[in-house]
C-alpha cells in the first residue's frame, strides 16, 4: 500500500462553528494532482473510519483511494 500522510484539520462551517476532516496525501506526490472528496456518515468515528484509522471499519475509502494513486 502507498504510504499517506493524515493530517486532522478544521475549517469554519459558521461564524462561531468548526468542523473536522482529514487531508490525506500519498507520500511522493510530485507537481499537480486531482483530489477527492470523501464524504462519511454519521455514526460514531466514521470521519476516521473513512480514513482507515478504525480497526475493521467497514469502509476505508480513503486508503483505497490512495492505493489506485
Amino acid at each position: 500500500m502507498a504510504s499517506t500522510t493524515r493530517q486532522l484539520i478544521s475549517y469554519a462551517v459558521e461564524a462561531d462553528e468548526r468542523a473536522h476532516a482529514y487531508l490525506a496525501i500519498p507520500d511522493g506526490l510530485n507537481g499537480l494532482v486531482p483530489a477527492v472528496v470523501v464524504l462519511h456518515g454519521t455514526s460514531d468515528h466514521a470521519n476516521r473510519g473513512v480514513t482507515g484509522l478504525v480497526p475493521g471499519y467497514e469502509l476505508p475509502l480513503v486508503d483505497e483511494l490512495v492505493r489506485r494513486g
